[in-house]
């Protein structure tokens, strides 16, 4: 709906899936795009209503 793609990847606790892992990203230098608000635990409703309004482009942080 609101013409992103999403792309999923499945790891296991697992030294050499996890190098493999790191090795991608490091390759195609993948750096996920986060939002420059910061929540607090006391505002988690509020960061979850901003990503249910679909108004952001990147992960939201909340700092515990």
């Amino acid at each position: 709906m609101q013409g992103k793609e999403y792309r999923f990847l499945f790891v296991r606790s697992d030294g050499a899936q996890l190098q493999k892992v790191t090795e991608i990203i490091e390759k195609n230098q993948i750096v996920p795009a986060i939002d420059p608000h910061t929540f607090t635990l006391e505002q988690v409703n509020d960061a979850l209503r901003l990503v249910a309004q679909g108004k952001i482009d990147g992960k939201v942080m909340i700092q515990m």
